[in-house]
């Protein structure tokens, strides 16, 4: 665990190897075993730090007070990157993965520094007051200019997930639209839509983490 002005950052984080960042989404928090799961996998695939993002105080409130607690997060964590490239990191070194709301947050991030670091992953990055309603501000939204790199897979497109997707690379597995394989169907009632929403929704990160396998790829 390491925070902004760590004494001990030196020692938690290896300024020689590049650093990812794993920012969940909202009601979510970095506990869940899908983060752990995904670092694991980085630490094991890659000579790489990882960090995962905690944000868990602010992304349970109701939804549009986590939207806009986003610039809040994505503020923290420009600073918190800042000081690891003041420590030697280069910014081609730091790549964001973000879910939902995280990946409008790496998104922020990216932009602050310009579109410089190396990359950022968006999974099934949230739509709703992102690029829906249409014409917000690409500093709030992640798009191909906040990064060298940028990927998305969108697995609930218009629904939770975006409208429109700007990435370098934009993959619609299925389509992009729910249900995602293994989740619920067939649909018959609305709680069965909701189950098969939020599986959906989160089958973009499994699918994320099949890819950093390279026996799989």
């Amino acid at each position: 665990q390491t925070f902004l002005h760590d004494p001990d950052l030196k020692v938690k984080i290896d300024a020689s190897k590049p650093i990812m960042f794993i920012t969940h989404g909202w009601t979510d928090n970095v506990t869940k075993i899908w983060v752990q799961d995904m670092a694991r996998d980085a630490l094991t695939f890659f000579d790489t730090n990882v960090c995962g993002v905690g944000w868990a105080n602010l992304a349970h409130l109701n939804y549009l007070e986590s939207v806009k607690q986003t610039l809040v997060v994505s503020g923290y964590m420009t600073k918190f990157i800042q000081t690891l490239l003041d420590l030697g990191i280069k910014p081609l070194s730091v790549t964001l993965v973000g879910h939902s709301l995280g990946a409008q947050i790496s998104g922020q991030v990216g932009f602050n520094f310009n579109g410089k670091l190396g990359r950022i992953f968006g999974l099934d990055p949230a739509g709703p007051s992102f690029t829906r309603p249409p014409g917000g501000p690409l500093s709030f939204r992640l798009d191909k200019t906040d990064a060298v790199y940028v990927q998305m897979i969108v697995t609930t497109k218009n629904i939770t997930g975006v409208s429109v997707a700007e990435a370098h690379e934009n993959f619609f597995p299925d389509g992009g639209s729910p249900p995602s394989p293994n989740c619920a169907v067939p649909i018959s009632s609305d709680a069965e839509f909701a189950d098969a929403l939020l599986c959906s929704h989160l089958h973009a990160y499994t699918l994320f983490r099949l890819s950093m396998n390279p026996q799989i790829v």
